[in-house]
C-alpha cells in the first residue's frame, strides 16, 4: 500500500520517470525494428541484379566418354521447375603476366556464345546498335580494348598465346578475327592487380563454333583450351521468395539435384543467386553491429538519462526510505521497496522504450539521406515488431532502470534507524565529491584503442567476407563502445577546475554572489560535474559522429560513381565513325539544362623517355600509351574535377596550360632523371619533366618533344591515377585537341563531357542529348542515375535512418538531459540560493550566474563532444559501411575518404542546445 500511495502522489515525478525509460532505449530499438522492416527489400535488392544465376561446369570424365553429350546436360536442366533459360558457353582463358605493359591484359577472357546469348542475358552485354549477327570468323571487340590498340571497326584482332613445348621453351600461337562491332560487358569482372579497382576481363566475342575451330575443346594437357560451361537463368520468385533461409535450402536443393541428376560429369561452379543470399545473411548481421557500434553514444546516453533522473529523485528516496526504517521496517523491506518501485516503473518505462523504438523505426523508413525525408517511402515498408527485437529492446530499458536503482536498494537495506531518522531532518546530505584516479581510463583508452586500429583496418580493406567480417565486428563493437566512455570520462575530469576558472573570471558586478556560489559549488561537486560535461559529451559525440560519417560516406559515394564516368552526362561515339566532330559541340549546348560541354579525342601513341635506376643505370623506354585530346579550358568546366586529381596544382590551373604550348602535357606519371642522397643516406629520386610523343600514321610518324606540366596521380610515380571517365587507366597522357587534330589530320572526336546546371532532370538532359544524333552515339551515360539508385536502395537507407535517428536522438536527449542535470544541480544549492535571496540577492541575477554556469557546461561539453566525435570518425572512416553491394565497380579506396563536415546541421545542433 506504501508503495501504490506514493507512486500515486508523485504523479509528474513518475511520469518523467516513465518518458525517461521510453527514451533510453529509442534508438536501439529503432535501429532493431527497422533493420527487420528493410530487411526483405534489401535481399530482393541484392539478388535482383545477379548477372548469371547458376554456372554448370563440366567434368574431366565427360570429356572421357560419348554416350552422355550436352545437348542431353540442357535437356535436363531444362526440366528443372525454377530454369527460365539457359545457353551454353565456350570460354578460354589467357594469363599473360608481365607480356604486356599494360597490367588490363595480364588476364583476357574470349567468349563464344550462340546469338541468342544477347537475348537470354540482355543484363551482361550491351552491344552496339545495329552489330551484325556474328560468323566463325568474326567478333565483337570489348571498346576499352579497341581504343587501347588503336584499332577499327573492320580491322583483324589477333589472339596471341603461348604454350611451353617439353623443352620448355615458349610457342606462341595467333588466331585472327575481324571486328565487326564493339561492346560494353558487366560480366567476367576480376581485381587483375591488388588493391585496384576491378575490372572486365572479357576481351572478345564470338562464336561457339569459331573458338571450337581455333582452341579446341578440353585437353586437359593444355591450359590454353576452350571450356565449355551452361549459363542458367532461375526463376527468382519459385527459389527465392521472401525468406532467405527458405532460399537458401531451395538453392542448394537446386545445385544438388543438378549435379546428382548428371553425375559425375557436371558441377555447379559459380552460384551468382547463392552468393547473393549469402551477402544478404552478412548484411544483416553486420549492419546491425555497425549500427549499434556507431550508435554506442546514444546507448550510452540513454543510460545516463536514466541514472540522471534517478539522481533527481535520490533526495525523495532517501526521505522515503528513512520514513519506512523510522515506522519500523526492517532492512529487507526498505530493500525490497525499492526494488519494487523500480521493477513496477521498468515495466511501465520498458513498454513504453518498446513503443518509442517502433515509432523511431517508423521514422527512419523515411529516411532517404541524412535529415532528409520522404514520406512516400511509407507505402513501401511494414514495421513488423520481431520477438527476438522486441524482447532486446525491453530488457535493455528494464535492466539498465534496475541496474541503477540497485545500489539505493541496497543503501536501504544496510541504512540504520540513527541515519533514517538524521535523512527526515536534514535537506540535503552534501559531501564534497573527489573525482578517482584516472588509470582505470587510460589502461582502458589505450588498451581499445590499440586493439582497434589494427581490427578495423583489417575490416577495411580484408575484403567482405562473411565469416570473418561478422567476427570482426562483434568484437569492434564492444571495443568501440569502451574506447568512446573511456575517451569521454577522460576528457572531461578537468570540467570543474575550467568551469570554475571561466566563471571566476566573469567581471560582471551584479553577477558576482551568483557566480562565487556557482564557482564554489563547481569545485565542490567534481564528479557531478565530470558527469555532467561526459553527457553532453557524449551527445556532442553522438550528433558530431552520426553527421559527419553520414556527410563522408555520401560525399565519397558521389565521388566514386561521378569519376567512374567522368561528368555529368558522358557521350561516347561509335567505334569508326569519323563524322562526329566539335560541330556537334553546338548542338548539345543548345540543349535545356546544359551548363557546359566539351569534346575528347582518345587514341593510342608512344611515349619515349629516359628513366634511372637506383644503381644509376639510365635507360630508353618507348612504350605504347593511351592519349587523350581535350579543350583544356571547357574540359576542367564540364568534366568531373577534383582538386587532389592534378599533383602540382589544382586541375583548373594545371589543365589550361596546354592550350598555351602545344608541348606542354599533362600525364600520369614522371621518369625518374636521377637519384639524390638525402641526409639519413636514403636515394631519393629526382623527376624530369621530359617526355616524346610519336603519333603515328599509316606512312608518318609525328615526334613531338613534351614538357610535363603537371601530374594526373597521387604521386609522380603514379601510384594512384585520376582521371575521369577512366578510373582503370594507368599509363596515359593528356593533350590538346586542336594539337592532336592538327598531328593525325582529323576533325573528329570520341567522346563529349557535360555538365549540367544544378537540379535539372538529368532523365529528360540525357534523352534529349541521345536525340541529337542516336545512330552515332555508342552510349549516353550519366552517374547521376547510378547515385539516386544507390540512395533509393534500401541498403544505404537503413543506415542512413540510423544516421538521422541518432542526430534527432542528440536533440532530445540534450533538451531532457539538460533539463534534469540542470535540475539535480538546482536541488543541491537550495539551501544557499535560498539564503542567498533572503539576503536581498535578486532572483534575476542568481538566475543569470546559473545560466552562465550552465553555458560554459554546454561549451566545454561541445568542445569534448566534437574531439570525440572526431577521433570515432577517423577510426571508421575508411569502412564502406553504408554501401556493402553498391553498384559501382570501384574499390572504396579508389579515392581518398575526404572528410565532409556539415557545417549548417552542425551548427543547428550547437544552436538548440
Amino acid at each position: 500500500m506504501f508503495l501504490l500511495s506514493r507512486l500515486a502522489a508523485r504523479g509528474p515525478q513518475l511520469l518523467t520517470t516513465l518518458l525517461v525509460f521510453s527514451l533510453s532505449a529509442g534508438v536501439l530499438g529503432g535501429i532493431l525494428f527497422y533493420m527487420d522492416a528493410a530487411g526483405p527489400h534489401v535481399f530482393a535488392d541484392l539478388t535482383s541484379d545477379v548477372e548469371v544465376d547458376m554456372e554448370i561446369q563440366f567434368t574431366n570424365p565427360f570429356y572421357a566418354q560419348n554416350e552422355t553429350t550436352i545437348e542431353d546436360i540442357e535437356q535436363m536442366v531444362a526440366e528443372q521447375e525454377a530454369v527460365l533459360g539457359q545457353e551454353t558457353i565456350a570460354t578460354v582463358e589467357s594469363y599473360q603476366w608481365m607480356v604486356y605493359e599494360d597490367e588490363r591484359y595480364w588476364r583476357n577472357t574470349y567468349l563464344g556464345v550462340n546469338q541468342s546469348f544477347f537475348t537470354t542475358f540482355n543484363q551482361a552485354i550491351e552491344l552496339d546498335e545495329g552489330a551484325p549477327v556474328l560468323t566463325d570468323d568474326t567478333c565483337y571487340l570489348e571498346h576499352t580494348t579497341l581504343t587501347d590498340r588503336g584499332l577499327e571497326i573492320g580491322d583483324n584482332y589477333t589472339i596471341s598465346q603461348y604454350d611451353w613445348d617439353e623443352n620448355g621453351t615458349r610457342i606462341w600461337t595467333n588466331h585472327s578475327l575481324r571486328i565487326t562491332s564493339t561492346f560494353v560487358s558487366h560480366i567476367f569482372f576480376e581485381q587483375i592487380i591488388w588493391n585496384q579497382p576491378e575490372d572486365t576481363t572479357l576481351r572478345l566475342i564470338t562464336t561457339r563454333q569459331g573458338i571450337q575451330d581455333r582452341f579446341g575443346y578440353r585437353d586437359y594437357s593444355r591450359y590454353t583450351d576452350a571450356d565449355e560451361k551452361i549459363w542458367v537463368i532461375l526463376d527468382h520468385t519459385t527459389v527465392i521468395g521472401s525468406d532467405p533461409t527458405q532460399a537458401l535450402e531451395n538453392l542448394n536443393n537446386l545445385r544438388k539435384t543438378i549435379e546428382n541428376r548428371a553425375l559425375p560429369y557436371v558441377r555447379v561452379g559459380r552460384f551468382g543467386l547463392l552468393e547473393g543470399v549469402y551477402e544478404y545473411a552478412m548484411w544483416s548481421t553486420s549492419m546491425r553491429a555497425i549500427a549499434l557500434a556507431f550508435s554506442i553514444p546514444s546507448i550510452v546516453m540513454g543510460i545516463m538519462l536514466i541514472q540522471y533522473n534517478s539522481n533527481l529523485l535520490a533526495d525523495e528516496r532517501r526521505k522515503d526510505i528513512g520514513m519506512l526504517k523510522t515506522r519500523g521496517a526492517s532492512g529487507w523491506q526498505a530493500f525490497t521497496w525499492v526494488l519494487s518501485s523500480a521493477i513496477i516503473t521498468g515495466i511501465f518505462g520498458s513498454l513504453g522504450a518498446v513503443l518509442t523504438g517502433a515509432l523511431a523505426a517508423l521514422l527512419s523508413s523515411t529516411v532517404r539521406t541524412l535529415m532528409v525525408f520522404d514520406l512516400t517511402q511509407l507505402a513501401d515498408i511494414t514495421i513488423l515488431l520481431q520477438p527476438t527485437a522486441v524482447v532486446i529492446v525491453f530488457m535493455f530499458s528494464f535492466v539498465v532502470g534496475l541496474i541503477v536503482a540497485l545500489p539505493g536498494a541496497v543503501r536501504a537495506l544496510l541504512m540504520t534507524p540513527t541515519e533514517a531518522h538524521s535523512v527526515i531532518e536534514r535537506e540535503t546530505l552534501a559531501e564534497a565529491e573527489e573525482l578517482g584516479s584516472p588509470v582505470i581510463e587510460l589502461i582502458a583508452l589505450a588498451l581499445s584503442g590499440y586493439i582497434l586500429m589494427p581490427l578495423l583496418v583489417m575490416v577495411s580493406f580484408g575484403g567482405f567476407y562473411i565469416g570473418s567480417y561478422m567476427a570482426y565486428m562483434m568484437i569492434a563493437a564492444p571495443l568501440l563502445g569502451v574506447f568512446t566512455i573511456a575517451l569521454a570520462r577522460l576528457l572531461s575530469r578537468p570540467t570543474s577546475r575550467i568551469k570554475a576558472r571561466l566563471l571566476e573570471k566573469m567581471e560582471e558586478s551584479r553577477l558576482t554572489v551568483g557566480v562565487r556560489l556557482m564557482s564554489r559549488t563547481v569545485r565542490l561537486f567534481k564528479k557531478s560535474e565530470a558527469m555532467g560535461t561526459m553527457f553532453i559529451a557524449m551527445v556532442f559525440a553522438a550528433g558530431i559522429f552520426a553527421s559527419i560519417s553520414a556527410t563522408t560516406g555520401h560525399n565519397h559515394m558521389t565521388d566514386l560513381y561521378m569519376f567512374q564516368d567522368g561528368a555529368d552526362v558522358v557521350i561516347d561515339v561509335k567505334a569508326g565513325l569519323e563524322n562526329v566532330t566539335l560541330d556537334m559541340l553546338e548542338n548539345i549546348s543548345a540543349i535545356e539544362g546544359v551548363e557546359h560541354s566539351s569534346a575528347a579525342l582518345e587514341f593510342t601513341a608512344h611515349a619515349g623517355y629516359y628513366s634511372t635506376n637506383q644503381g644509376g643505370s639510365r635507360q630508353f623506354y618507348n612504350e605504347s600509351i593511351s592519349v587523350i585530346a581535350v579543350q583544356p579550358e571547357e574540359w576542367v568546366q564540364s568534366a568531373f574535377m577534383l582538386p587532389y586529381f592534378t599533383l602540382y596544382n589544382t586541375p583548373q590551373v594545371s589543365i589550361p596550360l596546354l592550350s598555351v604550348d602545344n608541348t606542354d602535357v599533362v600525364t600520369s606519371f614522371k621518369p625518374i632523371s636521377h637519384y639524390v642522397t638525402n641526409f639519413l643516406g636514403m636515394p631519393m629520386p629526382v623527376y624530369s619533366n621530359q617526355i616524346t610523343l610519336n603519333i603515328r600514321g599509316p606512312a608518318w610518324n609525328n615526334v613531338t618533344d613534351c614538357t610535363i606540366v603537371d601530374v594526373m596521380a597521387s604521386s609522380d610515380q603514379g601510384a594512384t591515377t585520376y582521371l575521369p571517365g577512366e578510373p582503370n587507366a594507368r599509363r596515359f597522357i593528356v593533350i590538346d585537341l586542336d594539337y592532336a587534330h592538327s598531328c593525325l589530320n582529323t576533325t573528329h572526336v570520341t567522346k563529349f563531357f557535360i555538365k549540367l546546371q544544378d537540379g535539372y532532370n538529368y532523365t529528360k538532359a540525357v534523352s534529349d542529348l541521345h536525340a541529337i544524333s542516336p545512330n552515332s552515339f555508342a552510349s549516353v551515360k550519366t552517374p547521376l542515375d547510378d547515385i539516386d539508385e544507390a540512395l533509393d536502395s534500401k541498403a544505404a537507407q537503413s543506415l542512413y535512418g540510423v544516421y538521422t535517428l541518432n542526430v534527432l536522438f542528440t536533440l532530445i536527449y540534450l533538451t531532457a538531459g539538460m533539463t534534469i542535470v540542470a535540475a539535480v544541480r538546482v536541488r543541491k544549492m537550495r539551501k544557499q540560493l535560498s539564503v542567498l535571496r533572503a539576503l536581498g540577492e535578486q532572483s534575476s541575477n542568481l538566475a543569470l550566474a546559473v545560466l552562465a554556469d550552465t553555458a560554459f557546461g554546454v561549451f566545454i561539453g561541445a568542445g569534448i563532444g566534437a574531439v570525440i566525435g572526431l577521433a570515432l570518425t577517423a577510426l571508421v572512416i575508411n569502412m564502406p559501411l553504408a554501401y556493402i553491394g553498391m553498384a559501382s565497380t570501384l574499390s572504396w579506396f579508389r579515392l581518398p575518404v575526404i572528410l565532409g563536415i556539415p557545417w549548417l546541421l552542425l551548427t543547428a545542433i550547437l544552436g538548440a542546445s
